[in-house]
């Protein structure tokens, strides 16, 4: 556990894979489990196997796309567990392009201040959701995986 896990600061592709990623914010934190800000870069996001996990204290989001950073977010077998933060999982595209989203088996555990998830589309640029194949939402029973019901495509 840290107070902030994975910061994407640049252009190129990243994988994370086979992951638990905790985040506990501390003070007046904004905490992110992962995060891409790098103003006017490009590139993909795959994010596979993993479990990101946030708690209600000085947090933001599981995973937050944003402030610039565009390209293709990729996600497989990945769980979120809120634990009262805004939202599992924020993209927005900006002024640098448009946004590529892939999710299959993905899965989100309640609670969330707000919803799982919100995509955004801003700075004339727009989310493209290329794959929505088994997102869910969950809950974790007898410490497995329990799917719920499924969450309609947006868009």
């Amino acid at each position: 556990m840290s107070r902030e896990c994975v910061r994407i600061g640049g252009s190129g592709s990243f994988l994370i894979d086979n992951c638990f990623l905790e985040a506990l914010g501390v003070g007046s934190d904004h905490a992110d489990v992962i995060q891409a800000y790098s103003p006017g870069a490009r590139g993909t996001l795959k994010v596979s196997n993993t479990a990101i996990v946030t708690h209600d204290v000085a947090a933001n989001v599981g995973l937050f796309i944003a402030d610039n950073w565009t390209g293709t977010i990729d996600l497989q077998n990945v769980v979120f567990i809120g634990g009262g933060v805004n939202y599992g999982l924020r993209i927005h595209p900006d002024s640098g392009g448009d946004n590529i989203i892939r999710l299959k088996n993905v899965f989100f555990i309640s609670p969330f201040r707000y919803e799982p998830y919100l995509f955004g589309d801003h700075g004339g640029h727009r989310n493209f959701i290329q794959l929505w194949d088994n997102v869910r939402m969950g809950t974790i029973a007898n410490g497995k995986l329990a799917p719920g019901p499924a969450i309609p495509k947006p868009f």
